[in-house]
């Protein structure tokens, strides 16, 4: 689990360095879904759905696996 918060850290770095990386916004929602934050990995699925589809797709369902 804290390697997962270590790298959330660095993946919302990337984010707002790059807010429109779609590989950034992938990262750090696969992140917050690990590190059982649901919620913020949805927040990323919605900001994926409008930068790059099939990405969006994958979070989805790593976030849906999750539960």
């Amino acid at each position: 689990a804290r390697r997962w918060r270590e790298a959330l850290k660095n993946f919302q770095r990337s984010v707002q360095l790059e807010p429109n990386d779609p590989e950034a916004r992938l990262d750090l929602g696969v992140a917050y879904r690990h590190s059982g934050d649901r919620s913020s990995a949805l927040e990323q699925y919605e900001a994926l759905k409008h930068l790059d589809p099939a990405r969006a797709d994958l979070l989805f369902r790593a976030i849906s696996e999750s539960q």
